[in-house]
């Protein structure tokens, strides 16, 4: 167990200055999740480091003590700072003339990200959303005003690397990173390294742009919840379409369920069994090129001006993708007779919201076990006449063949 030695020592290490937008994103976006002690630390510790100019060394009893911190809290504090990558902490034990252990401790602050990362970072998304109102979440997003970047997805990423353009000196020496302090032994590490699942994927010849667009989010995945190498080549295959589409939203939910359980065979035999016939309405929704062309081919005509601002409401305020919104409004129409209820729809859309239900798979699961607790669930099926696709309840155990057929 980590512990702080008797009459240790710190000193602080900091390269950057936080800007008005930088101390309003720790102060409104940071603090609900690593909580008042870590913020207070982070901030003591920046305008610390701001007062004292020189590297000195500081005695971290007597100085924390005085600040109301006692040795549980001011590890709790370091952890969720630590964990958010907001500090490294290093140690170095010394021996002094009288066989006494000196541990001296460096702390080096890291920035935090600007309005635009975080929000576009997966991991402190989902954080944020977890303690904070969908309300609240959205009301936060608007302050910084975060545009979701939206372009062609026929363009790729070729931007050059770090190291394909830049050469570190042999000779540099930062005291930060001198071999007398000990590796940072606090922060889990990715158990494989980028190249390495590339060269993994190249293997098994799995080629997806998606999930090239994702091998920074899947290592930082795998290294949040410490899942091994052919454990993440297993889960990636499990959310490809057969035509190799990969879907990381339901790959994301895959992890976190995979961690819950400790091992692939348990998280195996715990899928639900509809995921087949859920993958084939997946692939059925995404011959739409928009939800717009979706509802055509289900009334056989241009949607009117309010079934237009219900869709362009889900997109804006509700966040929902377009599957997802297709999907809300499959399930609305099978359930009033055809009829475009707005009161009914927006009555899903805040279940699901509300539900922080965030990937087609789960929408779909979700609403089919509202059926069954309802006990409303349509025995008749309801045909797509455009798209050639047929619409089955999947709730009844007896109609296995007879799923979505795509033409």
């Amino acid at each position: 167990m980590r512990n702080f030695e008797k009459d240790w020592k710190f000193t602080i290490y900091k390269n950057f200055t936080l800007s008005s937008e930088d101390r309003e994103v720790l102060s409104l976006l940071y603090l609900p999740i690593i909580k008042k002690d870590a913020y207070s630390l982070y901030s003591i510790l920046y305008d610390l480091k701001s007062y004292e100019e020189e590297n000195l060394f500081i005695n971290g009893d007597n100085y924390f003590s005085l600040l109301g911190f006692d040795s549980t809290s001011l590890l709790d504090a370091l952890r969720h700072l630590e964990g958010l990558n907001l500090l490294i902490t290093y140690k170095r034990n010394k021996i002094d003339n009288s066989s006494t252990i000196i541990s001296s401790y460096v702390f080096k602050l890291l920035p935090v990200a600007s309005a635009f990362k975080f929000f576009n970072d997966g991991i402190l998304r989902s954080l944020l959303v977890n303690v904070v109102s969908n309300k609240e979440y959205m009301k936060l997003k608007n302050h910084f005003k975060i545009n979701e970047s939206k372009f062609d997805d026929s363009f790729i990423n070729i931007s050059s690397e770090f190291k394909e353009v830049y050469n570190i000196p042999s000779s540099f020496n930062d005291i930060i990173l001198k071999d007398d302090f000990s590796d940072k032994k606090y922060i889990k590490e990715s158990l494989f390294t980028k190249d390495e699942l590339s060269k993994k994927l190249e293997e098994n010849k799995i080629e997806s742009k998606e999930i090239k667009t994702h091998l920074d989010d899947i290592i930082s995945l795998s290294s949040l919840y410490g899942i091994t190498l052919d454990d993440i080549l297993n889960l990636v295959i499990s959310n490809m379409s057969s035509e190799g589409k990969f879907y990381f939203d339901k790959f994301q939910e895959s992890i976190k369920n995979f961690h819950s359980y400790n091992s692939l065979s348990n998280y195996s035999n715990s899928k639900n069994n509809n995921d087949v016939q859920f993958l084939k309405y997946i692939k059925a929704y995404e011959k739409f090129s928009s939800v717009e062309d979706f509802l055509a081919s289900k009334q056989n005509k241009k949607p009117s001006k309010v079934q237009l601002d219900t869709i362009n409401d889900l997109k804006i305020n509700y966040k929902f993708s377009n599957i997802i919104i297709e999907i809300i409004i499959d399930y609305c129409l099978n359930h009033t007779s055809n009829s475009f209820n707005v009161e009914y729809i927006t009555k899903v859309s805040d279940s699901i919201k509300l539900n922080k239900i965030a990937n087609p798979y789960d929408v779909m699961e979700y609403l089919l076990s509202w059926d069954s607790k309802s006990k409303k669930v349509k025995k008749n099926k309801s045909v797509k006449k455009n798209a050639g696709i047929e619409m089955v309840d999947l709730s009844d155990e007896n109609k296995d063949d007879d799923i979505i057929d795509l033409l």
